[in-house]
């Protein structure tokens, strides 16, 4: 047996933890979330109402009025739920009934995910694409990393986008989403959400009905269980799949790496019901926040501007990559990269 240097033997180890590293198994305490308490009293915080999701699933909603009760209140879900796993966050500018993936928004079967299917084997058996998108075989880690990357680049997916950043989930619930449509391609942009009160003054003759919608944002405290297994920023436990796309994908796919992005889905064992994949019963917790108060505590820095959260082609590699593309893979109306302006 031959003498090995100090740096062989270090490399050796690092060889041997990386792998290790890889397929890493966590051992959760407890199998169940803890949802927020309706007597939970954290300064600047109030209990608003139970909010009941189609599944049956309850949570509280909690109005918080400063930043210093935002912060608590998120640390205080995340500090009780530390022995079932970690507690991501979801920006929206009103609540539903149900935490669908956007392919099964509005649909009754999940045969839609055909045309999902056939698209990301064809980007796994392209020439090109793989190495760009640095995958290494063609297995179920690799489709996940796909459909992660097309879900954030505004392909409808069994994915919900996630991020584990509060103040990204705050611009994505103050930031309207809008839609316009050209001759040729569909254009997307975020609007600043304003509240304009003299509109609502009471006695006024033409005084608007104030909504909740109109006035306030809502985050979804989302609790996923601890992993176990981790592959290359793929995450699976036995019901759930979380990619943290910044570990999944390298940095010149900008955009989920700006927005400290990830993706999570049920994995339900038949992929037949629609409602399978409804995540509502991981919500340990419901923020709302009045608008005109977040964009005080946003301000006005670059960090928070669609142009950073959703760098533009030119900056943005993986992105112009993804739109060279169009013809090839996202040519069906409905499976378009998403185009903003």
């Amino acid at each position: 047996m031959r003498n090995i240097s100090i740096d062989e033997f270090n490399a050796i180890n690092i060889e041997q933890n990386n792998k290790q590293n890889n397929t890493t198994h966590f051992l959760p305490m407890s199998n169940s979330i803890t949802i927020a308490p309706e007597s939970l009293s954290i300064a600047d915080t109030q209990f608003y109402k139970q909010y009941s999701f189609k599944s049956g699933h309850k949570v509280p909603i909690f109005d918080v009025m400063s930043m210093h009760g935002l912060n608590q209140i998120i640390g205080h879900l995340k500090f009780n739920n530390r022995d079932y796993g970690h507690v991501y966050y979801r920006g929206q500018c009103q609540l539903f009934d149900k935490l669908l993936p956007s392919l099964f928004r509005g649909c009754k079967r999940t045969q839609i995910a055909k045309e999902l299917n056939r698209i990301i084997n064809n980007i796994i058996h392209d020439e090109y694409l793989p190495k760009e998108l640095k995958l290494d075989a063609t297995n179920e880690i690799s489709k996940h990393k796909i459909e992660g990357i097309l879900q954030h680049y505004g392909l409808p997916t069994r994915f919900i986008d996630l991020v584990d950043n509060h103040w990204v989930a705050l611009w994505m619930g103050n930031n309207k989403y809008e839609v316009k449509k050209q001759a040729l391609n569909r254009y997307c942009h975020f609007v600043q959400r304003e509240v304009f009160f003299e509109d609502y003054a009471s006695g006024e003759e033409k005084s608007i009905p104030l909504k909740d919608s109109d006035l306030f944002q809502y985050i979804l405290l989302i609790a996923l269980p601890y992993p176990t297994k981790n592959c290359d920023g793929v995450f699976t436990s036995s019901e759930h799949i979380l990619v943290d796309l910044r570990q999944a994908l390298p940095s010149v796919f900008l955009r989920p790496h700006a927005q400290h992005g990830l993706v999570a889905r049920n994995k339900p064992s038949t992929e037949s019901n629609v409602d399978d994949y409804d995540m509502s019963a991981n919500i340990v917790c419901i923020l709302r926040l009045r608008i005109d108060r977040v964009t005080r505590w946003l301000g006005n820095g670059l960090m928070l501007t669609q142009n950073n959260l959703f760098p533009p082609a030119g900056n943005d590699y993986g992105y112009d990559l993804l739109l060279s593309r169009a013809n090839d893979f996202f040519n069906k109306e409905k499976f378009q990269i998403a185009r903003y302006y």
